[in-house]
């Protein structure tokens, strides 16, 4: 059976190895905290890294995979943020995490943007990335830089999503320390 059109440029087909969600689901599960992403050059893998994680209706809202910057724009990035400081920056991730936190009215929202490769971007390098995690009340928006050593795409996918869900389960785990009970406890 034929369920498609197959390899039409002669490589082989890639195969992304999803990051394991399941230790920051616990944690949002455990803080009655929801989530939700606007991601660009990961084109979709930290949603789906999410989404394959059984429980992940208890917390995950959605999210917006924004590859072209009209699309972050019309979600709510600032026109002027991106003219500023450019798509790719700490501004701009920041801004994306803090308007899907807001569009999705979630606890936390993370913003991924940067260069996947294999070329560079308004004079970006590959391997540059921001992720950002806004908590509003929570915690503070925040932003990280990656410098990841690749030009290959789909390294650079799977090494920011790891990166971010690392950083995720970090500050969900400090929450918890901090608040045994949970923010949403009564």
């Amino acid at each position: 059976m034929n369920n498609g059109p197959g390899n039409l440029d002669g490589e082989d087909e890639k195969h992304f190895e999803l990051v394991d969600f399941k230790p920051a689901g616990k944690l949002l599960q455990r803080g009655r905290l929801t989530l939700a992403v606007m991601e660009s050059c990961t084109g979709g893998l930290l949603s789906a890294a999410i989404s394959s994680t059984p429980g992940c209706g208890e917390y995950y809202l959605g999210g917006i995979t924004s590859y072209a910057t009209e699309i972050k724009v019309w979600a709510g990035v600032r026109q002027e943020t991106v003219d500023t400081h450019g798509v790719v920056s700490a501004e701009t991730a920041i801004e994306m995490a803090q308007v899907i936190r807001g569009r999705f009215q979630a606890d936390i929202g993370i913003g991924i943007t940067g260069v996947a490769g294999p070329k560079p971007q308004e004079g970006v390098d590959p391997g540059i990335v921001f992720i950002a995690l806004d908590g509003g009340d929570t915690f503070a928006a925040e932003a990280r830089k990656l410098d990841i050593a690749s030009e290959d795409p789909d390294t650079v996918k799977e090494a920011a999503v790891e990166a971010v869900v690392e950083w995720l389960g970090e500050v969900l785990a400090s929450l918890q320390r901090s608040s045994p009970a949970g923010r949403h406890s009564t």
